[in-house]
């Protein structure tokens, strides 16, 4: 059983700016996986999406995203707590819809849990920390435009 860390620099708000996710999973090495979605790219998935939660929705597809490439059976997804008041928990219950639909079938890819970690958070979080913040600020080693996003916001409709 491995933790994975997610943590991002930038907020998904209005008017949009640039977002930067980091995942990271330590068991023998580490690894991890980091996206951008830029301004104009987060603004084109608003119009797409019901108005009702379009934040916590585009937070949610991205962290998926980031996510999967590192996910495996068993592990534990601790996610540094960003979002005030109940959002966070709309972001969680949007997450675990995504693993239950793309992992369906899938026992315990589909059920993954899932912990908000307010404040400094664990060890995974302040290296996902680290790594969102290095991207953000121009230390761009492995970070990757973020791919299609269409696909999973459809799916949280």
């Amino acid at each position: 059983m491995g933790v994975v860390g997610i943590d991002s620099s930038g907020i998904i708000k209005d008017p949009t700016e640039a977002v930067w996710m980091a995942a990271v999973r330590e068991i023998d090495k580490q690894k991890h996986n980091i996206l951008f979605l830029s301004a104009v790219e987060c603004e084109k998935y608003r119009r797409k999406i019901p108005e009702n939660y379009w934040r916590e929705r585009i937070a949610a597809a991205l962290v998926f995203k980031s996510l999967e490439p590192l996910i495996r059976h068993f592990d534990i997804v601790q996610i540094h707590k960003d979002w005030p008041g109940h959002r966070a928990d709309v972001v969680k219950r949007f997450l675990e819809r995504l693993f239950g639909v793309r992992f369906y079938g899938r026992y315990p890819l589909s059920n993954v849990k899932i912990q908000l970690i307010p404040g400094e958070g664990t060890d995974e979080i302040q290296r996902a920390d680290d790594k969102s913040w290095n991207a953000r600020h121009g230390w761009r080693d492995h970070v990757f435009n973020c791919p299609d996003l269409s696909k999973l916001l459809k799916e949280l409709k």
